[in-house]
């Protein structure tokens, strides 16, 4: 089959109609209201949702766009760190994919942690949750809280946030370093933590060797270095292969680019081994 006919022979699950009928409702929240809902059912029958666009958002992402699927191969029980949990809904996919994967997730947020926490528990998921943040060090860092999924570990002021942060709150958190996490075969490193994937990934140059296929969700804040050049020549000289697509996109970039939570530009990078594909 050519590319173009094995594109379109590939059709996204459409919601039913029970689905559809949640997803309805789910729209009609105002933001930062927490809810519940059973859009996952029966695998668990209830979500905990703190903010239901960007948790509609997600669900679209990774149960019917599957951005995370991989084929482990023989492995029937894949090593996988969820770096940015959030409500868990990676893991809970993760799970559902591999039934026997070993699973470590990462959610520093303690709100969105307890949600996280109560939905793995529903789903009977076995899934370590540590609640902390990730960074360059161990120890405790600040941390910008935001209500729903744009937390992020204090990097100084970022301009361009003050009306998107009216649920903003800072607290002190727990950080730790991703390298001791690598002293073993890795399938799957996904990492959507806000701002600190270039400080994560700088203090695991080199580490990466064990690591089959990396997830990162780059961030632009306005008013900060990018880096983004940085990041992708750190996972090319660890021998990956790389694959991007925007996640904040422009039509016309010159002219007008959007904005999200002090955010000017996101990028979803795909680094895989060649041997993984």
């Amino acid at each position: 089959m050519s590319f173009l006919g094995r594109i379109a022979a590939k059709v996204l699950p459409r919601p039913d109609g029970r689905q559809r009928a949640e997803v309805k409702r789910l729209r009609s929240l105002p933001r930062y209201t927490p809810t519940t809902t059973d859009l996952l059912s029966p695998y668990p029958e209830r979500l905990e949702v703190v903010d239901a666009a960007s948790f509609l958002a997600a669900w679209r992402e990774i149960f019917l766009h599957e951005r995370y699927r991989f084929d482990a191969g023989e492995e029937t029980a894949p090593r996988i760190l969820d770096g940015g949990a959030n409500l868990g809904l990676a893991s809970l996919y993760f799970q559902r994919l591999y039934p026997d994967s070993r699973i470590t997730a990462f959610e520093p947020d303690p709100v969105l942690a307890e949600a996280c926490a109560a939905n793995l528990e529903r789903a009977g998921a076995e899934v370590e949750l540590r609640r902390t943040a990730l960074g360059a060090e161990d120890g405790k860092r600040r941390f910008v809280t935001e209500g729903a999924d744009a937390g992020h570990l204090e990097a100084g002021e970022i301009p361009g946030t003050e009306a998107a942060d009216r649920q903003a709150e800072t607290l002190t958190v727990p950080c730790e370093r991703l390298a001791p996490w690598l002293d073993q075969p890795v399938d799957l490193l996904k990492l959507d933590i806000e701002g600190a994937e270039l400080e994560v990934l700088r203090a695991c140059a080199g580490r990466l060797g064990q690591v089959r296929r990396v997830f990162v969700e780059l961030h632009s804040f306005e008013g900060r270095p990018q880096g983004f050049g940085e990041i992708l020549s750190l996972l090319e000289e660890d021998g990956f292969r790389l694959h991007t697509r925007p996640g904040l996109a422009a039509e016309r970039p010159f002219l007008e680019r959007p904005r999200y939570q002090g955010m000017d530009h996101q990028i979803n990078v795909f680094a895989f081994r060649p041997e993984a594909v």
